[in-house]
């Protein structure tokens, strides 16, 4: 009920409770918050690898101990992918008739926006910035951009994605930071058709990483960049047979 002294007072009384260590299981005196703080400092993690021509997974760890902690860091546990997601943008770039040696200054820029949380229109003020801090000012091509992760360059061609988009609608962009907001959609777009199927935050700092997603489905869509274009889901059962060895079906 409400009585919090009573709540508090088993919460901290200690007790023998079986617990996950790197050395394997042993039994300790800790109270729940003990356990809990206990269990905060573990690093946990997930890895995927797969075969990207033929969608075989090789290896799947969904965590370090799956009687301790029944939780898949593959592919129910999300998380900001960061600069990984910029391959999307530069996708949709190239998918869109951007060349690798289109250029875009490296500067410092700024946009505003409104969006809408839950349900309340909200104006925000955005200005990314690169990894160090600073703008070369110079011009620089996509293919250079790309390499050295870039954020102004990533977010600036998000724009022109969202800008190029409209046009063909028939439609007249007035700003660049409508540009951006349009343009994030043509990322989020690609990156379902590469395999992405957690829902997308779709907002100008897409191109960045913001929106969070699993590593199966980050796994599964860089496939489509080393299998010439095509994607390929990844898979777990390669076939199945019977007693006597007997193929009932294939899968890869």
């Amino acid at each position: 009920g409400s009585r919090n002294d009573s709540i508090n007072y088993y919460l901290n009384k200690p007790r023998k409770m079986r617990m996950f260590t790197w050395n394997g299981p042993d039994t300790m005196l800790f109270s729940t918050i003990d356990s809990l703080r206990y269990c905060k400092k573990l690093l946990h993690t997930g890895f995927m690898v797969m075969n990207p021509y033929k969608g075989k997974v090789m290896a799947w760890i969904g965590g370090i101990n799956y009687e301790f902690f029944k939780y898949d860091h593959v592919q129910q546990s999300v998380r900001q992918p960061g600069s990984t997601f910029k391959a999307f943008v530069y996708g949709a770039a190239m998918e869109n008739g951007f060349l690798p040696c289109h250029r875009i200054p490296d500067r410092h820029i700024r946009y505003e926006y409104d969006e809408d949380s839950a349900g309340i229109k909200v104006h925000r003020k955005w200005t990314p910035t690169n990894a160090g801090g600073g703008f070369s000012g110079r011009s620089i091509t996509l293919r250079h951009a790309i390499g050295r992760s870039i954020n102004s360059v990533a977010v600036q061609l998000t724009a022109e994605l969202g800008k190029q988009k409209a046009e063909k609608e028939g439609e007249t962009i007035s700003s660049m930071s409508l540009a951006v907001q349009r343009g994030a959609g043509v990322v989020a777009d690609f990156a379902r058709k590469c395999g992405i199927s957690t829902p997308l935050d779709v907002r100008p700092s897409i191109g960045l990483g913001s929106s969070d997603v699993c590593v199966y489905d980050m796994v599964g869509a860089y496939s489509v960049f080393l299998n010439s274009g095509f994607w390929q889901e990844p898979t777990l059962v390669a076939v199945i047979k019977d007693k006597k060895g007997k193929i009932i079906r294939e899968f890869i």
